[in-house]
């Protein structure tokens, strides 16, 4: 129910995230860490985003009659999901499914568009460089996390009530001995 302009920025945020991802886990501390299949999931995943960015500003040109940019965008949207569709072939059938259906509902706003050119418009293509470029937005605003380092004295620390099973067992035990020491010299 949002506009195209809101949900193509959104949906470039999460393409971005995503590609974030994939450089994470191609960095040598976590490429030995984790599995190729994570990172072809993400790659996939950023692609499908990237795809639905580019699917939504287009659905926004073709609201405002604006076929010749639509036509653009929806050229190199396609011409973008190149790598995801490579990928696809070794991740999961869910993700390679929704990239085939993307891929679809690009190839026929892209046919139904350039129908329209040919028989009504009849306006030039630019060129995709000329397009202005998605900008990401993000539905929330980040905040830095306050002291959780340990920075402050222990005493008021995050983890300064937390006891060890081990340590909370022998204390337990200490304390029983010294009851039943007392009693006995008591009585």
């Amino acid at each position: 129910g949002k506009a195209p302009a809101l949900l193509a920025r959104l949906a470039k945020q999460a393409a971005l995230h995503y590609e974030a991802v994939c450089r994470a886990l191609a960095s040598p501390p976590l490429a030995t860490h984790f599995d190729k299949s994570w990172t072809t999931h993400a790659t996939v995943k950023a692609g499908l985003y990237a795809g639905e960015a580019g699917a939504a500003a287009a659905a926004g040109l073709h609201a405002a009659d604006e076929v010749a940019p639509e036509i653009a965008r929806l050229r190199e949207t396609s011409a973008a999901l190149a790598p995801a569709r490579a990928a696809a072939k070794s991740c999961a059938r869910e993700l390679a499914d929704a990239l085939a259906s993307l891929d679809g509902r690009l190839t026929t706003a892209l046919a139904r568009a350039e129908r329209e050119n040919a028989t009504v418009y009849l306006q030039r293509i630019p060129p995709a460089s000329d397009l202005p470029p998605i900008a990401p937005a993000s539905l929330v605003k980040p905040t830095p996390p306050g002291d959780l380092d340990g920075a402050a004295d222990a005493a008021t620390g995050l983890f300064a009530g937390i006891v060890p099973d081990s340590s909370a067992k022998a204390l337990s035990t200490y304390t029983a001995r010294v009851d039943d020491l007392v009693r006995r010299e008591v009585g």
